[in-house]
């Protein structure tokens, strides 16, 4: 974790074993239909605020009572379908208490530095802290983790269903 004029930055990156095209549009293009399919244990809704579903389009997650992810705003800022790279901005995001104001992250698939057979998701996130909030490691690792299991039930769900975004 690195911090730089009060905004924290975290990089992780975990194998990607389902084609990462269907990952990337599971994720990033039909994710208001799919996360509350596969996970209505945390999600209510995602709503679409945009016709295309491009840049600028604009989703707002509403979870479920009590789960741990709560509600948050995605704008999507970049998208490139060819080389499966995303920039997006959450707001209004519960998950990190007072602390954060907004984060940026940006996503992409690599190959792995060890074994370039294996394609890695990596995603770098940019918490931007409310005024002068203190960022708690501990509270932002615990909202990262929260985000990284949407990637582990979308993953885990296309590799049991092999006609999902394909």
């Amino acid at each position: 974790m690195a911090a730089e004029n009060g905004v924290v930055t975290i990089t992780d990156e975990v194998p990607c074993l389902v084609d990462p095209a269907r990952m990337f549009r599971a994720i990033f293009i039909d994710n208001h239909t799919l996360i509350p399919q596969i996970m209505p244990h945390a999600v209510n809704t995602v709503d679409l605020h945009s016709v295309d579903g491009g840049v600028g389009n604009v989703k707002h997650v509403t979870g479920v009572e009590g789960a741990s992810m709560g509600d948050m705003k995605l704008k999507m800022d970049e998208i490139d379908m060819e080389n499966l790279t995303c920039k997006y901005t959450v707001s209004d995001c519960n998950a990190y208490g007072d602390m954060v104001d907004f984060l940026v992250s940006e996503c992409k698939f690599v190959a792995s530095a060890g074994d370039e057979s294996v394609i890695n998701f990596q995603v770098t996130n940019n918490f931007y802290p409310k005024g002068d909030a203190k960022m708690d490691e501990a509270e932002i690792k615990a909202g990262r983790e929260k985000a990284m299991e949407i990637f582990d039930f979308v993953h885990d769900y296309l590799a049991a269903n092999p006609d999902v975004c394909a």
